[in-house]
């Protein structure tokens, strides 16, 4: 069989693939530190609704693989099964697929979350300009002199 050598249109789409396989960690580490600090500036709840959002996104990131990975580890196949399993697919393949078929690669871009994070970063950028530095605030008592308020 003739394969064909990768063109420059598969290259962009594989690197591509591999980006945006890091870019969906890097953008829940990103909102969820942009909610704790608009929060923590703010103080608005609506904050903690997002930022639980990214918390649980950062734990089916992060923690749930392991978790998979523990549960499979005490479920394991036998190598006999495992074996037999991946002969049977491979006849399934050649009655059904002799020659070679094409390949498909989906590459997904997070449009969605991504909107959400640059919608809280134009909120929480407007929210922070708008609220006042409270440790520079000083208030005047009843003798004149003035006290900074915490």
């Amino acid at each position: 069989m003739n394969i064909q050598e990768p063109t420059f249109g598969d290259w962009v789409l594989y690197y591509a693939h591999i980006v945006l396989q890091w870019y969906w960690p890097v953008l829940h580490v990103v909102g969820f530190g942009l909610c704790v600090y608009a929060f923590k500036c703010c103080r608005k709840w609506g904050y903690l609704i997002f930022l639980l959002y990214y918390l649980l996104a950062l734990f089916e990131t992060f923690l749930s693989p392991a978790i998979d990975r523990a549960i499979d580890a005490r479920t394991q196949l036998s190598p006999e099964s495992i074996a037999a399993y991946h002969e049977e697919l491979e006849s399934v393949h050649q009655k059904y697929f002799p020659k070679m078929y094409a390949t498909f690669l989906n590459v997904e871009f997070p449009l969605g979350p991504t909107l959400i994070v640059i919608g809280l970063w134009l909120f929480a950028r407007r929210d922070v300009k708008g609220t006042p530095n409270k440790s520079m605030d000083r208030t005047e008592t009843a003798n004149g002199l003035t006290k900074s308020t915490p």
